[in-house]
C-alpha cells in the first residue's frame, strides 16, 4: 500500500489594492466648509438656544391649597403635608402630576376631609 501526499494549493486571485491615502490638500478640499466667523483658531464654537422658562408656565403648575380641618393631610403624589388651618402652594413638575394631585386633593374632598383647593391655574 502506497501513500501518496497530495498537497493542495488554494487558488488565488489577483492581490487587493490597498487603498491609498489622499494627500493634504485633497483632505482639505473634502472637509465641509466653516463659516469664518464661526471658526476660531481651528476650534468651532456651537451655540445652543435654550429655551427660557416664562413665569406663566411656572404659574400653571402650580396648586394652592388650604386644610380647614383638624388634622394634617398627607397627599402622596407630592409627598406633600399640609398642616390644619396651612395655606400651602404645590409645585409639580408636568401637566399629568399636577392632574394626578388635583385628582388626590378631590378624592380627599369626596372622602371628607375639609380642603379648598384655591388656585389652580
Amino acid at each position: 500500500m502506497t501513500e501518496t501526499n497530495d498537497v493542495v494549493k488554494p487558488k488565488r486571485g489577483p492581490k487587493p489594492k490597498i487603498a491609498q491615502v489622499d494627500s493634504k490638500e485633497q483632505q482639505l478640499s473634502q472637509m465641509p466648509s466653516i463659516d469664518p466667523e464661526t471658526k476660531n483658531d481651528d476650534e468651532t464654537i456651537v451655540v445652543e438656544k435654550v429655551a427660557e422658562s416664562s413665569s406663566r408656565q411656572i404659574k400653571a403648575l402650580v396648586i394652592e391649597v388650604r386644610n380647614l380641618g383638624l388634622r394634617a393631610i398627607f397627599e402622596p403624589i407630592s409627598k406633600t403635608t399640609i398642616a390644619p388651618g396651612q395655606t400651602l402652594k404645590i409645585e409639580c413638575s408636568t401637566l399629568s402630576v399636577k392632574q394626578s394631585v388635583l385628582n388626590n386633593l378631590k378624592q380627599f374632598i369626596d372622602l371628607g376631609k375639609n380642603l379648598e383647593v384655591l388656585q389652580n391655574d
